[in-house]
């Protein structure tokens, strides 16, 4: 595996395995990269707190100039193009699961975001849109 896949599947390791379900500030519910409650998302793990700026909050990977280029300097490696779809797939992955999860009528809202969010990525992988990597177990 090259350092992004690295880092990845260690982001996603982190957010399955020690993240609670709220990934955002207290004046929001909109999905952040690094929440007030000290979790961050997929991404916002991968984004080193050298390399991190509160402007990056609220916008999608692509979509602010600084979060490609913040990963790319954490992780030690320039981003090609699948790296950026990646990306932007795990991104979505984690946001609709938080949403669906928050939505349940579950008693343990964080098993539920987190088996959510395994069986999202779990379902991406056989489609094909995101590596096999990316399968934490």
């Amino acid at each position: 595996m090259d350092k992004f896949a690295i880092a990845l599947k260690q982001a996603i390791e982190k957010t399955q395995k020690q993240q609670g379900l709220a990934t955002h500030n207290e004046n929001s519910t909109d999905c952040m990269y690094r929440g007030n409650d000290g979790n961050n998302c997929p991404v916002g793990h991968m984004i080193a707190d050298e390399h991190y700026d509160e402007s990056f909050e609220f916008n999608g990977v692509v979509d602010h100039e600084g979060i490609l280029p913040a990963i790319a300097r954490s992780i030690g490696m320039e981003l090609a193009d699948d790296h950026r779809t990646i990306l932007i797939e795990v991104q979505d992955i984690h946001d609709q699961s938080l949403m669906e999860a928050k939505n349940t009528d579950s008693d343990d809202a964080v098993e539920t975001f987190v088996n959510i969010f395994k069986d999202k990525i779990d379902h991406n992988v056989d489609k094909g849109t995101i590596p096999k990597y990316c399968i934490v177990e």
